[in-house]
């Protein structure tokens, strides 16, 4: 059975982005002072690529120039990306798939937002929890003083 639960329920809708062109200390800081993991890499009105900010300390290893370097050296590219329609399970088996923790959400050829693993972690967990109560509450002493 599929989950009618769709990714725009769900999807973060504040996603930066930035050019290939940025430095991967450029990045890094935005990444910093956004407290976010990930930015998109937009070129000309397309996504290009995605970094991390594993990506990020990967480069910072390799590089002795990272400072210099740009995102475009070090991004994934091409992106892995999901339609906002598409199931939170059709999120979840792509990541899998494709072993990547982000996929961007784009409608009609726009950035719409990002899910990520962690999002459909929380969001499952929440929901295991709510089933585990329905079936098995009755077994939980609620008077625990």
């Amino acid at each position: 059975m599929k989950s009618k639960i769709r990714v725009s329920n769900f999807m973060r809708t504040n996603v930066l982005a930035t050019n290939s062109n940025t430095t991967v200390q450029e990045a890094a800081k935005t990444m910093d002072e956004n407290n976010v993991s990930s930015l998109l890499i937009e070129d000309e009105g397309k996504i290009t690529g995605i970094v991390t900010e594993r990506d990020i300390s990967m480069a910072r290893y390799v590089f002795d120039t990272a400072s210099r370097s740009t995102v475009k050296e070090i991004m994934t590219s091409p992106v892995v990306s999901i339609d906002p329609d598409s199931s939170i399970l059709d999120a979840a088996e792509l990541m899998d798939r494709k072993q990547i923790h982000k996929i961007p959400v784009i409608k009609d050829g726009k950035l719409a937002g990002i899910i990520s693993a962690t999002d459909l972690v929380m969001l499952f967990s929440t929901f295991e929890k709510e089933e585990l109560e329905k079936k098995f509450g009755y077994l939980i002493d609620k008077n625990t003083d």
